[in-house]
């Protein structure tokens, strides 16, 4: 397993390797933040999300934008891209896990946007990672979330996920249901799949 240390992730900034930066929001966001169930107002937060291409979408759309991440230089490439966007986009320099432990941020979103992060934590942190969203989200918020990889991809990160694993981690905190993405990046099509839970 590659170094998956603040200190990693920072350098990987750095040295422009960050494949899972699409260069912009993530397509199949874009289009479902126009669907009718989708959060118009509130708190939205995005765990490890790097330069911030959907924060910055959330933002526009007129939700108030949370961002988390390890690397300094993924949270100055958003504070840069928000000023240019005229938005504003709350950051955390900080481990997602630390999150949970805050009072003020208890309960306190609407809605958590998750992609790359799940399958880039160490895989023995998802049970715990379901049970903090269960914690940072609102009784009746929505975590969405595209969920990658569903197959093999050697060492990682990413780790491969699996809709099972998945129920078994989220189904204690939250009512599942999931779809098959319509703007997957070529990439990723056929091996993602959408996710849509809302907090109990």
């Amino acid at each position: 397993m590659k170094s998956l240390s603040a200190e990693s992730w920072d350098a990987r900034y750095r040295e422009e390797n960050t494949p899972w930066d699409l260069k912009g929001p993530t397509p199949e966001f874009a289009r479902i933040k126009d669907e009718p169930w989708f959060p118009r107002r509130g708190r939205a937060l995005i765990p490890g999300g790097g330069r911030g291409h959907d924060a910055i979408l959330l933002a526009k759309a007129g939700l108030d934008a949370h961002l988390v991440d390890f690397s300094p230089l993924a949270l100055t490439a958003v504070q840069e891209a928000a000023s240019l966007d005229k938005v504003t986009v709350l950051t955390y320099r900080r481990d997602f896990f630390d999150l949970p432990q805050l009072a003020a941020l208890q309960e306190s979103f609407d809605l958590v946007l998750e992609y790359t992060f799940y399958c880039a934590i160490d895989p023995s942190l998802r049970a715990a990672y379901a049970k903090a969203m269960h914690t940072l989200l609102k009784p009746g918020g929505l975590l969405v979330g595209l969920f990658f990889p569903l197959e093999p991809v050697g060492e990682g990160p990413p780790f491969q996920v699996s809709k099972a694993e998945i129920e078994k981690d989220f189904t204690p905190y939250f009512e599942l249901k999931f779809e098959e993405p319509k703007q997957s990046v070529k990439p990723r099509a056929g091996k993602e799949v959408l996710g849509i839970f809302r907090r109990k």
